[in-house]
């Protein structure tokens, strides 16, 4: 029932029912719309330079088109499901260089991957699995409790991340205190829910996630979904866009970013 299909960048189209980074999509079939509306999440891209940031919710940010944005000649997306950013190779960086022309520029997402825990690698309440299809995520037969460890690489204030929907009383605790209280948040697999926003040291931490039973809240006792993983990301894990002279690249092509585009004079 789509009125218009925004190609994948293998030409296909998102399953019904599914979701897709905004890398993944042709830049071509985006630069129709005047506005984006995404789903917030610790590893999903940055859109393209022709968007601007205009508002963030709980759930959502609203991307709206820059008029004067410069002409895109290529817009080349890294990262991957687990984070947005990766280290470029030096023949692509040279090759969107030569794209952009004399006075080109080259714009630059920079981006930090979260760090991102699984709930299934370790010992599971009796009777809990790993969820099929959902990476380090569990399904949880009844009550009780599962532990992880998460390190993060410096210290600052990271926002914590759960991924996957449940519908009984979750407590989230991280070494030890109880820094978040959910429940029926129901979505689909491969979206994530944002609990809370933490000051962390660099190194090791203990996170626990509590499941509860079946009480007097409606659906609490029904089939179970996968729930994981946890993830920390930096709160201010988006710099802005970086633009520079095609000609001078610099050193892109050694150190992580979410995209790089070749802009026209």
């Amino acid at each position: 029932l789509r009125y218009r299909v925004v190609p994948l960048l293998d030409g296909s189209q998102t399953p019904k029912g599914t979701t897709a980074d905004v890398d993944a999509y042709q830049l071509a079939g985006l630069l129709d719309y005047q506005a984006l509306v995404l789903r917030r999440s610790p590893t999903a891209s940055r859109p393209s330079s022709a968007f601007r940031l205009a508002w963030t919710g709980r759930w959502y940010e609203v991307w709206l088109r820059r008029p004067a944005a410069r002409p895109i000649v290529e817009h080349l997306g890294f990262g991957g499901p687990t984070g947005a950013a990766a280290t470029p190779g030096c023949v692509d960086v040279a090759r969107l260089a030569k794209l952009a022309g004399p006075g080109g520029k080259l714009a630059v997402a920079q981006a930090a991957n979260p760090v991102i825990a699984g709930l299934d690698g370790g010992t599971l309440p009796a009777g809990w699995t790993a969820a099929p299809g959902q990476p380090g995520a569990v399904k949880p037969a009844h009550a009780g409790t599962v532990t992880t460890q998460a390190t993060v690489p410096a210290a600052g204030r990271y926002d914590l991340w759960i991924g996957g929907g449940f519908k009984p009383r979750v407590a989230v605790s991280v070494d030890g205190s109880e820094v978040a209280v959910r429940r029926h948040e129901l979505q689909y697999s491969g979206l994530w829910i944002r609990l809370a926003a933490l000051d962390l040291a660099a190194g090791t931490h203990s996170v626990a996630v509590k499941v509860g039973g079946p009480d007097l809240h409606p659906g609490s006792a029904g089939e179970p979904y996968g729930i994981g993983p946890v993830a920390f990301s930096p709160v201010a894990r988006r710099k802005p866009v970086l633009t520079v002279p095609a000609a001078h690249p610099g050193d892109l092509c050694h150190r992580p970013v979410d995209w790089i585009e070749a802009l026209q004079r």
